[in-house]
């Protein structure tokens, strides 16, 4: 019977989540796409290793749930209550919204001059912060641990802020001139991607390397093979979903040997271990375990735990209007945070529960319904907004970036502290294009007509 309900209730998602991409998607790497990817591979591929292959739920303090039919009965009525939402929302947006008024847009027809000189500033500026960082470290073999774990850097740990954004910046820049056939460019602006990755890597941060190789990976497959004709033509490309699943094993692999770089680094602070390559550890390594705490929290709460109705949200809000402005503003805390200390309340750590399990802790049944038409709506604008991505790298690059830092699986409690993180930059980049370029419109000759 146990088998029977998660083979039915795997099978009710997929065709949920195929509903999702078939109607608002046209390849995997637009918004919709990304999104529709991330999302399966929590609550498919994720839980599929659960409940059908018996990898033991992660971290171990986490309650043993499987073999329970009415648990994830319910957690999977969740999530295919949250995709229609999604479904709801991407439709309502169909319409228009006034949301894609507050999602900066960047321009790709500008002289490669102009572009270069944009991107240049943010080099610099990251060239400064890594300067600044290696002088104020002990050592590089011991900076991952003073700057994640000591807390080292102090005010200077915001000139990291922009490494991110310069490492997708980067990515567009190197897409853009891989579509105008500028090879030197190309690699030279490689060459600092990887060195900027590098270094981000020794500080501990993976998500910030990983995710705009994610999008430089799916601009090449994208904007490769056919994809000249095919505009010349008028036409989509035709594009190979295989080849760019198998390109996105290089995302998950070098996951994989950062979690283990910072295990390493850090020695005996990580709880974690990830020394073997197997099916456990390498979700583990890419997050995908997100799904072991949602349906933990669920479990709690369908057990007795009360709901927070709404607390969470609240403080989402709260969370993006600075100190100065309020100085008696409450303590923000992660969603994530209050979870992991209803199952270790000895230690200080984040256990993400992904937006269905914040909106059900928060209010209940009908909560991952209205995350769901939220995050529709937000995807909605996301698409309209960078609709020009197949031709345009900085659309594709941003709907990358705004899908896995904001989005992810759903509007969450740290959605809009992300959002500002990821339009300041932007709307910076944006500016600066616009004061190069001066009174001169952009060039035309830049597009896929000449490309």
């Amino acid at each position: 019977m146990y088998t029977l309900t998660v083979l039915m209730g795997l099978a009710v998602t997929a065709g949920a989540l195929a509903a999702v991409y078939r109607t608002f998607g046209r390849y995997p790497v637009d918004v919709v796409g990304i999104f529709c990817g991330y999302f399966a591979l929590v609550f498919l591929v994720r839980a599929a290793g659960v409940h059908l292959f018996g990898l033991s739920p992660s971290p171990a303090f986490l309650p043993d749930f499987r073999g329970d039919t009415g648990l994830f009965a319910l957690t999977h009525l969740l999530v295919v209550e949250m995709l229609l939402g999604v479904f709801v929302g991407l439709a309502l947006s169909a319409r228009g919204t006034v949301l894609r008024n507050i999602i900066p847009h960047v321009p790709h027809q500008d002289e490669t001059k102009v572009i270069l000189t944009a991107t240049a500033v943010f080099w610099a500026a990251s060239l400064v912060a890594v300067v600044v960082i290696i002088a104020t470290v002990p050592s590089i073999t011991q900076m991952m641990r003073y700057v994640r774990i000591d807390k080292g850097l102090g005010v200077a740990g915001r000139l990291t802020e922009i490494l991110p954004s310069t490492m997708y910046f980067t990515s567009a820049f190197v897409l853009l001139m891989y579509q105008r056939r500028q090879k030197m460019l190309m690699y030279g602006g490689l060459v600092l991607f990887v060195f900027f990755g590098a270094f981000i890597a020794l500080m501990g941060s993976r998500n910030s390397v990983v995710l705009p190789i994610v999008a430089l990976l799916g601009g090449f497959w994208l904007y490769g093979g056919d994809w000249r004709l095919a505009m010349r033509q008028g036409r989509l490309p035709k594009k190979s979903t295989a080849v760019l699943v198998m390109a996105g094993l290089l995302p998950a692999l070098l996951l994989f040997f950062l979690a283990n770089l910072r295990q390493t680094l850090t020695r005996n602070i990580e709880t974690r271990t990830y020394t073997g390559l197997d099916a456990q550890n390498l979700m583990i390594s890419v997050n995908l375990h997100i799904y072991d705490a949602f349906t933990s929290i669920v479990k709690m709460i369908d057990g007795g735990l009360p709901l927070r109705y709404g607390q969470d949200m609240w403080l989402a809000l709260v969370s993006v209007i600075p100190r100065w402005a309020w100085p008696g503003k409450p303590e923000v805390i992660n969603t994530g945070v209050e979870v992991a200390r209803i199952f270790e309340p000895t230690r200080i750590m984040g256990l993400p529960i992904s937006g269905p399990g914040e909106w059900f802790y928060n209010f209940g049944l009908l909560g991952p319904l209205v995350c769901g038409i939220l995050t529709g709506l937000i995807l909605g604008a996301l698409r309209d907004r960078y609709r020009d991505y197949l031709i345009n790298p900085f659309s594709l690059v941003l709907g990358v970036q705004f899908i896995s830092d904001m989005i992810q699986f759903g509007v969450s409690n740290i959605s809009p502290r992300r959002y500002v993180l990821i339009v300041i930059p932007v709307v910076a980049f944006a500016l600066l294009l616009r004061l190069l370029r001066g009174s001169t419109a952009p060039n035309r000759s830049h597009s896929w007509q000449s490309a």
